[in-house]
C-alpha cells in the first residue's frame, strides 16, 4: 500500500484528474445521454436546465444551474492545473 500511495499513485493522478474532467466536460453540452443515462427515475443536470427553459419557462433557475454548473466545471479544470503542477513539481525534485 505504502508502494501505491508514493509511487503509482502520484504517477497515474494527473491522468485520472484528466480523464475525470473530459469526461464531465463533454457531458456537459449533451442532452440526449444524460437523459439515457438517468432514465425516468433520474434526472441529470443537463435535462434538468433544458426542461425548465422548454417545458416550465423557468428561466431564472435555469440561469443559476447554468452558473452552477460553469462555476463547476472552472474549479474542476483548476483543479487539474493545480495538480498537474504539482506532479510536474515533484518530478523535478526527484529528477535533480
Amino acid at each position: 500500500m505504502t508502494i501505491f500511495r508514493r509511487i503509482y499513485l502520484p504517477l497515474v493522478a494527473p491522468g485520472l484528474a484528466s480523464a475525470g474532467l473530459l469526461s464531465f466536460i463533454l457531458s456537459l453540452g449533451y442532452y440526449i445521454t444524460p437523459a439515457l443515462m438517468g432514465g425516468p427515475d433520474q434526472t441529470m443536470i443537463a435535462t434538468l436546465i433544458n426542461q425548465q427553459v422548454t417545458k416550465d419557462n423557468q428561466w431564472n433557475g435555469a440561469a443559476a444551474q447554468g452558473v452552477i454548473l460553469l462555476v463547476l466545471t472552472l474549479a474542476g479544470l483548476l483543479l487539474v492545473k493545480v495538480v498537474t503542477s504539482l506532479g510536474a513539481s515533484r518530478k523535478k525534485r526527484s529528477a535533480a
